[in-house]
């Protein structure tokens, strides 16, 4: 009978964990100096090896004399002190010798960001009776738990995309102490500190910008857009509905949370959608200036609430109660205008990173298309720009083409420098193909797909206006609709709930009143009856003199409008209820 002298161990260490097949005849030191060897930890620190709760002491004691068995977990334990070093002290972030240095303390991460940090991210697997030879209380290769980017398990769930937060172990699994840890980055401008004459009458292989090879990107910051209700897409459709097909373009109003489909991913929970100033008809949208940008943040900021995507309409009638499927693989997924307007929001609303050398990396704004599907309804279409789009994007080398499906990288030309810009293909053949971004390139490679839609089960909402039943206060900018956002409609809202916190629930109502001179300081206090759901508070709140003269203010507000009519072509507020409107002429309705 021959003895089976190996042993396979699993080693689990800060930077991650790693599978290790050891000799029975290794002593304990042996096993230190093979980790220092394979760099798994630095030679200088203070470290030592725990199994089942025992510390592996280091000595001449054979291996085969330790608690180690085939499929054990070894724990590598650092010392309190090397724990407590900011990242910054042992990761070299990038080689930019120019790049300006940002503490840990000063960059605020997103409370989700914080709290997927914090968790093991493991995919736990239990005991297998067909594979397992063990009892039960050990583990073995095919029951000891998984990595979040396990190869295998992301392939047989079918996850294309790794959650941002997986991306970065997978890049710290591949990192020591003795090596260097970076996220990708991308830099399009010349330097400017060399000793010959800046561009264009000089460049240098020292200043120059490298060539960028665009490649799908393996993960994604946010992996799915969940509405809290159907109710807040149907209000923001009916836009559609109402206006003869006119397009409608929205902000989408929420919240970061974990999301535990993916492993330590995260979702975009959408509470609300704002609608800024725009014009738009059947074919095309417009944005315009919007001066209550600094209060609808103010506003959020109150709430708990931020900006977390945009969302459009693109939908056509096709007869018979369906919407024509304009967007598939045949003809585009999103267009250039809209690749580049995506990439603008995305460097705006920009995510703290700590690992990053500016202190942010990517963006979670996210880029929700309403259009008709496959079988000729309303579908939903959710997207990123990706990295390396953003920087394009941000350094003004983006351009919108004719073909939708298709890009432009901007010309040289003495102000600016351009990079070579490259991409592959596989050709008839299967052939991986390369080719120059000169002059088109598929926009395939900057889009990250994010799944959407809404809950299966009606969950808790952030706004009672967004669930069945409740009333809601008419949305804003809907102008041409004949909406009127007055303190009669307010008195009105009020009066129709069921109850007061029912009745200040309403995002819309909070915002008519943030951008109200008279009753903006008053917001505050509404924000946190809201934030907190105190139903005592919105009584006492109905019950004050603000809500009073509310309604002392909204009835000489009646008596003003003489009942007039807004005008469904020239949006012109007209002072008689019949007739012709007094701008364009048109019959009133």
């Amino acid at each position: 009978m021959s003895l089976n002298h190996q042993k396979k161990i699993l080693i689990r260490g800060p930077s991650g964990s790693t599978r290790l097949t050891v000799n029975t005849f290794l002593t304990v030191n042996d096993l230190y100096s093979k980790l220092e060897a394979e760099l798994l930890v630095s030679k200088d620190s203070n470290w030592s090896l725990q199994c089942d709760s025992v510390e592996l002491q280091r000595s001449d004691l054979l291996l085969s004399k330790t608690n180690l068995n085939n499929g054990s977990v070894v724990y590598i334990n650092i010392s309190p002190e090397l724990k407590t070093k900011r990242p910054s002290e042992n990761l070299i972030l990038y080689s930019d010798p120019c790049r300006k240095e940002i503490s840990d303390k000063e960059v605020v991460e997103d409370p989700v960001d914080v709290i997927l940090s914090n968790e093991a991210g493991l995919i736990k697997r239990s005991y297998d009776p067909l594979k397992c030879k063990h009892c039960l209380k050990d583990k073995c290769l095919h029951c000891v738990d998984l990595e979040p980017f396990d190869e295998e398990y992301l392939k047989e769930k079918k996850i294309k995309f790794m959650s941002f937060q997986t991306f970065t172990r997978f890049l710290k699994k591949r990192q020591s102490n003795d090596k260097c840890f970076s996220l990708p980055r991308w830099r399009f401008t010349v330097r400017s500190d060399c000793s010959h004459p800046s561009w264009p009458k000089g460049l240098c292989s020292r200043c120059q910008p490298t060539a960028l090879t665009l490649n799908s990107q393996p993960f994604r910051h946010v992996d799915y857009v969940e509405f809290e209700s159907p109710q807040v897409l149907d209000m923001f459709l009916d836009y559609w509905r109402s206006s003869g097909g006119r397009q409608r373009f929205g902000f989408l109003i929420g919240q970061y949370e974990p999301f535990y489909d993916v492993p330590l991913g995260v979702k975009a929970r959408v509470a609300a959608i704002y609608e800024p100033p725009q014009e738009s008809d059947a074919f095309t949208l417009q944005l315009l200036d919007d001066p209550q940008e600094t209060v609808l943040h103010g506003l959020l900021s109150q709430l708990g609430l931020a900006v977390v995507g945009c969302i459009f309409t693109d939908l056509e009638n096709a007869g018979g109660g369906l919407v024509r499927h304009k967007r598939h693989k045949d003809t585009f997924f999103l267009s250039s205008f809209e690749c580049i307007l995506a990439a603008e929001f995305q460097n705006k609303y920009r995510s703290p990173c700590k690992l990053a050398e500016e202190g942010y990396y990517g963006s979670k704004f996210v880029t929700v298309v309403v259009s008709g599907n496959q079988e000729g309804q309303v579908g939903l279409e959710a997207y990123q720009i990706s990295n390396q789009g953003m920087s394009l994007v941000s350094a003004g080398l983006l351009r919108p083409t004719t073909a939708f499906d298709k890009g432009a990288v901007q010309p040289v030309d003495s102000s600016q420098y351009v990079p070579d810009v490259l991409y592959s293909f596989k050709d008839e053949y299967g052939n991986t193909v390369p080719a120059s971004a000169d002059p088109f390139f598929p926009l395939d490679f900057l889009l990250v797909n994010v799944g959407a839609g809404a809950p299966v089960a009606q969950g808790p909402v952030t706004f009672a206006s967004s669930t069945p039943g409740n009333g809601a206060f008419p949305i804003e900018n809907r102008e041409l609709l004949g909406t009127r956002l007055t303190l009669a409609a307010v008195k009105q809202h009020v009066e129709s709930s069921a109850t007061p916190l029912l009745a200040l629930s309403d995002f819309h109502l909070l915002l008519h009143l943030a951008t109200s001179d008279v009753y903006s300081l008053q917001v505050t206090k509404l924000a946190c009856i809201v934030r907190e759901k105190s139903a005592e508070g919105a009584r006492e709140w109905i019950s004050s003199n603000d809500w009073l003269n509310i309604l002392a203010l909204a009835s000489v507000s009646d008596e003003e409008v003489n009942d007039g009519f807004v005008c469904k072509l020239c949006t012109f507020r007209n002072s008689k209820k019949t007739g012709d409107c007094e701008v364009c002429g048109i019959p009133h309705h």
